[in-house]
């Protein structure tokens, strides 16, 4: 009995960590991944994408919430890529882009300062100008609301949570990890807590800034990638957003593995 009482400890002791962990007490959010499986030729999901080169008008919600990201303009989908190994969306830096439409609570908690984890892998290269990422349609100025990732004209990654109230300073903003001339794959993260923003990049924090209470509260927060207006010519390789900071650090590593630079 204690042989087998052991061995039944150990295999629990080595479960792996997966996201569908972080979703199964009905945590709001969304979890994606462009692998072929997750991935449709047609917004309605009807055409699967089945090789590197198709282009990708739906990517499924793995995290069971429905925010499934579409774009059914055909000009401006993003084009499936992978080297046999790792799995990537690639735009066009011109204007493709995918969204996954929000509702009138579906992903208010990224803007409005409850807990919450906003996390992208995704390699991206410097190029002297501002790149959104990854943010809601509406968060990329203090005038607007919501969460934001994007990569500054120096190369750093900035964090911002934006409160939409239109006042000029009323934005959590966080300047993160500088990224190397020829790119980087990263993990970054917009981790609120206890009303505060901070600002992590594969697992480590670069400062924080208080959230604002928020000014307004959008009816349909919506999530795009890469964000809106600058359509950056990013490797998507994952992301996860949730209303809770449990499973922070296995959330960024399980998205490190995805960008094949596992930390």
């Amino acid at each position: 009995m204690g042989i087998g009482m052991g061995r039944v400890a150990a295999s629990a002791s080595s479960i792996a960590f997966t996201p569908e962990q972080s979703f199964q007490n009905g945590e709001l959010g969304g979890w994606w991944e462009p692998k072929p499986q997750y991935l449709w030729q047609d917004a309605a999901g009807t055409v699967p994408v089945t090789q590197d080169g198709d282009l990708v008008a739906r990517m499924e919600d793995r995290s069971g919430n429905g925010h499934h990201f579409t774009q059914d303009a055909g000009t401006e989908r993003m084009v499936y890529r992978t080297d046999g190994v790792l799995h990537w969306l690639e735009g066009d830096a011109v204007d493709d882009d995918i969204a996954a439409l929000g509702t009138a609570t579906a992903l208010q908690f990224l803007h409005t300062g409850v807990d919450s984890q906003f996390s992208i892998a995704a390699f991206t290269t410097p190029t002297g100008s501002n790149q959104n990422l990854m943010g809601t349609a509406n968060g990329f100025s203090n005038t607007q609301i919501g969460s934001c990732i994007s990569l500054s004209s120096a190369g750093a990654i900035l964090h911002a949570v934006t409160n939409g109230d239109g006042v000029a300073g009323n934005q959590a903003r966080v300047t993160g990890k500088s990224i190397n001339g020829a790119g980087e794959a990263v993990v970054s993260t917009n981790l609120v807590t206890t009303g505060t923003l901070q600002g992590r990049t594969n697992s480590v924090g670069f400062g924080t800034d208080a959230v604002m209470s928020p000014g307004a509260v959008d009816s349909t927060t919506d999530l795009m990638i890469p964000g809106d207006p600058t359509h950056p010519a990013i490797r998507f390789y994952g992301a996860l957003v949730r209303n809770a900071v449990d499973q922070v650090n296995e959330i960024e590593q399980y998205l490190s593995k995805l960008a094949g630079s596992p930390f």
